[in-house]
């Protein structure tokens, strides 16, 4: 392996992984709207969450653990299952990683039965939407970023990026008198 191999083969896992970290972070987005909607509904008292006081902090560790658990989108081997199974698959590598983890760590015990007996349920809500919203990012990012990658397992999934229509065709195909 020559040097510009080894250079494109770095550039390419920093931009898989810039990917996955901004795939993690809309889906940190979307699981932090999840919490809140949960926290200030009915259900949220019924499961053991109280009322969440949003602060950057909040924020903060939030956007920040999503965006880094994002970096699982940038793992080849899921790849060949759908991604609307994908999403939910690592929502609960996710879920599982805080209910034997940090749960523990914070003295809430394993699954958070020290916070409630449903506290789980709460959990296994928020990270599903950090899921959901990661992978259609990661998916849309992988049809139209990485499909443009020489030698990219996207790029042999979709095909060449040219079958698709571009915004300059569509001027192309518009009548002269039509143009903006």
């Amino acid at each position: 392996m020559n040097a510009k191999e080894i250079i494109s083969n770095i550039a390419y896992l920093v931009l898989y992984l810039g990917l996955g970290w901004g795939a993690g972070s809309v889906g940190s987005f979307a699981n932090s709207l999840t919490a809140l909607a949960i926290s200030y509904s009915g259900l949220g008292e019924y499961i053991g969450v109280g009322k969440i006081e949003v602060t950057s902090d909040w924020w903060y560790d939030r956007v920040f653990w999503g965006a880094l658990y994002g970096f699982m989108f940038a793992i080849p081997i899921p790849t060949i299952i759908p991604f609307y199974i994908r999403g939910p698959l690592l929502s609960l590598v996710v879920s599982f990683m805080n209910f034997l983890v940090f749960l523990p760590m914070h003295d809430k015990g394993f699954f958070g039965v020290e916070n409630s007996d449903w506290f789980w349920v709460n959990v296994i809500l928020n990270n599903l939407a950090w899921g959901i919203a990661g992978v259609c990012v990661w998916e849309f990012e992988a049809r139209f970023v990485l499909a443009d990658l020489p030698g990219s397992l996207y790029q042999k999934r979709f095909g060449p990026r040219e079958e698709m229509m571009s915004v300059n065709n569509v001027f192309d195909e518009m009548p002269a008198g039509k143009r903006y």
